[in-house]
């Protein structure tokens, strides 16, 4: 699990830089550098905006739903989903714009909110089915009559 972990790391620090430089390069060579640089400004303002307007209303929209007595789940995962996409167009990058946009589109949050709610429950269910079989060994073994000897010493600490 952690082997996984590292490995994300290095993929958000290494290789999406470099697919951002190898595709912004891409396109500046097709279209030319000074439309990159125009959209990147754009992009870079259009964040600043989805931040400043979308993100405040979406944690309203939280609010409402937690002060209804709803389920808040979705409107949490979309209030993430929201801020996310302001700050990947804040980000210099073709690519994470791309992203932004695309959860910005209408059905785009509320349909990758249900997936996501749904993995953490799965994984959640995971975890605990694991926690439990761990506890029931150790209780079996225990009650199997097993015994650990253990020697006890007095340890001085420094004076």
């Amino acid at each position: 699990m952690a082997r996984r972990g590292c490995l994300l790391v290095v993929a958000a620090v290494v290789v999406v830089p470099l697919a951002e430089l190898a595709v912004g390069l891409a396109v500046a060579h097709r279209c030319g550098g000074a439309l990159v640089v125009g959209w990147l400004a754009l992009a870079v303002v259009a964040g600043g905006l989805v931040l400043r307007r979308l993100g405040p209303a979406a944690r309203q929209r939280l609010r409402g739903a937690w002060e209804a007595g709803s389920p808040p789940e979705v409107a949490l995962v979309e209030t993430v989903l929201v801020y996310l996409a302001g700050a990947l167009l804040v980000l210099p990058g073709l690519l994470s714009d791309l992203l932004a946009v695309l959860l910005l589109l209408p059905g785009v949050r509320p349909w990758l909110a249900r997936r996501v709610i749904a993995r953490l429950g799965r994984w959640q269910e995971h975890r605990r089915r694991v926690r439990t079989a761990g506890t029931r060994r150790a209780r079996s073994s225990a009650a199997a009559g097993e015994v650990i000897e253990v020697e006890a010493r007095e340890v001085k600490g420094p004076e």
